[in-house]
């Protein structure tokens, strides 16, 4: 195992967020206004339902969400979509953030 392997798997989540937001502001100039919503001032993992939101004016307007993790593998799935008596992250965006963008504009493309 290399050694930029191994301090990539110590990383935590609010340290994956905040570039993993700049690469995508960078990446996707109509995702500039990006807004980091996963991290504190302290760049510690908050709880949210997403980790970054962007209203994106157009016709049709959309609503991009990013959600990161540095999640294990094995974990993922469950992460993402959910366990027993638990909500992914999927479900997450789409009931806690995407209904409050919707009530907006309800043509809204919600992406995650």
């Amino acid at each position: 195992m290399t050694e930029t392997f191994q301090k990539l798997q110590s990383i935590n989540d609010g340290d994956f967020e905040e570039p993993a937001i700049f690469f995508i502001r960078r990446r996707h100039r109509e995702f500039a206004g990006l807004k980091a919503t996963g991290v504190n001032e302290k760049g510690r993992s908050i709880a949210y339902p997403v980790d970054g939101i962007v209203h994106v004016p157009g016709d049709p307007s959309r609503c991009v969400a990013l959600a990161a993790t540095v999640t294990d593998i094995k974990d993922l799935r469950r992460k993402r979509l959910g366990g027993k008596n638990e909500l992914g992250d999927i479900k997450k965006a789409a009931v806690k953030e995407f209904q409050k963008w919707i009530k907006e504009g309800p043509t809204l493309h919600c992406i995650l």
